[in-house]
């Protein structure tokens, strides 16, 4: 089951960090310095401010930390039949039993007990959002779990952290995905990179490795123990001659004549 908090950094109280802290034995003085580090920030924007007395910013790199301890008391939740995995504010619910019914009770059971928890922790469960697979090969059974008596959607598919994962658990759909998600990104940097005009060569190449490449890795990455054939289609993906790629050749135009440079040699 994925689990989906909204503004969960917003919705951090920090009054409750002080028994937390006392729980990880952080040292006073510390856990002090970092209640008032995140005490009424300013935000500014030309000359206009407000003061923010709650939650802690985004884009700070000590507020996963801070969020990682905030939320000890839900991966509490995991035992010998339930995993939580969580990376950030994204938490990820595993049950699993050799029977069934048993493993959908305890995904239940759990389920509402993370529900109940992040209610004492003061962060908003968002229950539409939340989602909940079966893992079987050609299965269809249904789960039929309800949270605080709300529904919860059951689905094949899911892309958690950039992985699409289906019920089956294989790859095929993952790399079908990626491939083509990076082939529109690929059309898109040849758009703004013509011979006649758009980025020069370093940019584009720098964009290229940002919205197409590195997708194309990362899918190579998260199943590396595939079958060759599935590995291939990504090497043949990031192999595709592209006009980042090319684009060791740009054209511009000037007030008397057209300069063309092909890896930096102008001609």
């Amino acid at each position: 089951m994925s689990l989906d908090i909204s503004k969960a950094y917003d919705c951090v109280n920090l009054s409750k960090f002080s028994h937390t802290f006392d729980r990880f034995n952080i040292p006073a003085e510390m856990s002090s310095w970092i209640l008032n580090f995140f005490h009424r920030h300013v935000l500014t924007l030309e000359s206009e401010s407000v003061a923010v007395t709650g939650g802690i910013p985004q884009g700070s790199c000590l507020s996963p930390i801070i969020f990682d301890i905030y939320t000890a008391a839900l991966q509490m939740l995991g035992d010998e039949k339930t995993a939580i995995f969580q990376y950030a504010d994204d938490f990820l619910l595993l049950s699993f039993d050799t029977n069934f019914d048993n493993a959908v009770r305890n995904l239940s059971h759990k389920a509402n007990a993370f529900y109940e928890r992040c209610a004492e922790l003061n962060l908003k469960f968002n229950l539409s959002k939340t989602q909940a697979m079966y893992f079987a090969n050609g299965s269809n059974k249904r789960l039929n779990i309800k949270i605080n008596n709300f529904d919860i959607r059951q689905t094949n598919f899911k892309k958690f952290l950039g992985r699409y994962i289906n019920t089956s658990l294989t790859v095929h759909e993952h790399y079908t995905n990626i491939i083509k998600d990076t082939t529109s990104n690929s059309n898109g940097v040849k758009m703004i990179t013509s011979v006649n005009g758009g980025l020069s060569s370093g940019p584009a190449v720098n964009l290229y490795k940002a919205l197409v490449r590195a997708k194309l890795e990362y899918a190579g990455t998260t199943a590396c123990h595939s079958a060759k054939y599935i590995d291939k289609r990504i090497e043949i993906c990031i192999s595709k001659p592209t006009a980042a790629q090319m684009l060791g050749m740009y054209c511009f135009n000037s007030q008397s004549h057209r300069v063309c440079s092909i890896r930096g040699t102008t001609l």
